[in-house]
């Protein structure tokens, strides 16, 4: 049952990566199966509501501030979703909140935005386009730290899923 979920979590995330790199677009059924596979996890694990709850008051809070710095910037009220964050980076954030411990999930949103523009700088000629594909690099590197945890047993930020 383990390996099932695990390709399942594998095809996911890389049905993610192909989607946002070649449509800048998520269908939102992938995402709805990561966070079924992350409730999954949690419940296995028996992490708490609370602990998830937390992780999402974090990405509350990120886009709060966010939007009341582009409010200062702009002098005008702007929807981050509209111009510099997608949906589906939203949804990303929040269908991965089960896979994480909240203080390994903070970890890694702070080092995989962090991956993500140092990628973004080092391949813009190749990625073509102004926009980052936020969620399909995320996912992406999320696929890369299960790989880590799997074959060399490092578990990086707590990613416990489906050991």
């Amino acid at each position: 049952m383990a390996l099932a979920a695990a390709l399942l979590f594998g095809i996911t995330t890389l049905g993610i990566t192909y989607q946002d790199f070649n449509k800048r677009a998520i269908h939102v059924l992938l995402l709805v199966l990561l966070f079924g596979l992350g409730i999954w996890d949690a419940v296995l694990l028996e992490r708490s509501i609370s602990e998830m709850l937390f992780s999402l008051s974090f990405v509350v809070t990120i886009l709060t501030f966010m939007t009341l710095y582009l409010r200062v910037k702009a002098g005008y009220w702007v929807n981050p979703l509209l111009e510099h964050l997608g949906l589906g980076d939203v949804l990303f954030f929040i269908a991965i909140i089960p896979l994480f411990n909240p203080h390994g999930y903070m970890w890694f949103f702070i080092t995989g935005l962090l991956s993500c523009l140092l990628v973004y700088v080092l391949l813009k000629t190749k990625i073509g386009k102004d926009s980052i594909p936020l969620a399909g690099m995320l996912s992406a590197y999320l696929l890369g730290l299960k790989i880590l945890d799997a074959q060399l047993g490092i578990s990086v930020f707590n990613l416990t899923f489906i050991s």
